[in-house]
């Protein structure tokens, strides 16, 4: 009789890791001037052990915000990850796909404010931040995928809702390995975007619930997050959840902070999108 290989610890861990959740937090549009929301989020989420990816605007942060940013990475190490989001967050296409990047902008112009927003991101925080991309306002097409190429990204973050005409495009893109299908770009789940190397993180949940105007929304509370993640088909292990600090009051982030709490009680992992890509990179 042949007896089966004894398995490792080591072998059950990953088995366990792989059947659960793995969740990101990105928070978008870090800019201007320090603000009470943004110190609030990050130290609460940090603090609580969690991981928060800051995509920030290379044209419009201030020296106060980069300063403050690379002091609590260093604080806290491997929980704050600072990512590129855009460049100067601008709206520069027309409809049906409004955005700083896509649509009608000519590969050119997408790559030199790609290269403009990397030099400036050097420039504010050296090798302490991790080339990953977000787009403003989620529009993007092939040339901004191929300037991102160029420009030596090898993570974007993109986002996704489960209508079913998005679930319609998703599925016939992701049976002809398409990146974009009907004028649509197609989301990949951890995975790289057919004939590029980016690898596609995208987020599932969004903690706003509408927006209000320029610098305000209404929150999800943490019941209804936990709607939210339900909604998520369980095939998805890796969900992103997004956040726009400037929406929330103190009292909203206190909300978030116990559905992030629910979920690391439910057995959820946490992680940066950088830990991820060094994890599916490997496979």
């Amino acid at each position: 009789m042949i007896n089966p290989p004894a398995m490792s610890q080591n072998h059950f861990k990953q088995q366990a890791d792989s059947d659960r959740a793995t969740v990101f937090f990105r928070n978008d549009d870090v800019r201007g001037s320090l603000d009470n929301n943004l110190v609030y989020l990050t130290e609460k989420l940090v603090s609580a052990g969690f991981p928060i990816s800051h995509a920030v605007e290379p044209a419009n942060v201030s020296r106060e915000v980069v300063d403050w940013l690379l002091a609590i990475k260093a604080a806290y190490p491997g929980r704050v990850e600072i990512l590129q989001h855009g460049y100067e967050h601008r709206i520069k296409t027309k409809p049906p796909h409004r955005g700083e990047f896509g649509g009608n902008r000519a590969y050119e112009e997408q790559l030199n404010e790609i290269r403009k927003g990397v030099a400036l991101m050097s420039t504010h925080f050296a090798d302490h931040w991790t080339r990953i991309f977000s787009f403003p306002y989620g529009a993007y097409n092939h040339n901004t995928l191929k300037a991102l190429e160029m420009c030596g990204f090898k993570m974007i973050s993109t986002g996704v809702r489960f209508t079913r005409k998005r679930k319609i495009l998703n599925y016939v893109g992701h049976m002809f390995k398409m990146s974009r299908f009907m004028g649509y770009n197609i989301v990949y789940f951890s995975e790289k975007k057919p004939k590029y190397s980016l690898y596609d993180f995208p987020v599932m949940l969004n903690n706003t619930k509408r927006q209000t105007g320029p610098d305000a929304g209404v929150q999800l509370s943490c019941d209804e997050l936990r709607g939210a993640w339900r909604k998520v088909p369980p095939r998805y292990k890796t969900r992103g959840i997004l956040c726009h600090h400037r929406f929330n009051s103190q009292t909203d982030i206190e909300q978030l902070l116990a559905f992030l709490k629910v979920l690391k009680d439910e057995g959820v992992r946490f992680s940066t999108i950088g830990g991820l890509y060094e994890e599916v990179d490997r496979l």
